[in-house]
């Protein structure tokens, strides 16, 4: 699979698991940037990124899983 698509998978995952609801008092997960591409790969190259993010909701966000999908 390619850079692009592992690196929105890993935000959905992200976004799936932290259980995002829109109601006002909830947490609320936002990004600085939703994908990142890695470009052309050589095989068995370990490559990695950080997708920055905050809560900006009144309640506590709580990640319990994080999965690259």
């Amino acid at each position: 699979m390619k850079g692009t698509g592992k690196a929105i998978l890993i935000v959905i995952a992200i976004v799936a698991t932290a259980g995002l609801v829109l109601a006002c008092d909830a947490p609320r997960i936002a990004f600085t940037v939703y994908e990142h591409d890695f470009g052309e790969v050589a095989p068995r190259t370990s490559l990695n990124h950080v997708f920055v993010f905050r809560n900006t909701g009144k309640a506590t966000l709580t990640i319990t899983r994080v999965s690259p999908g």
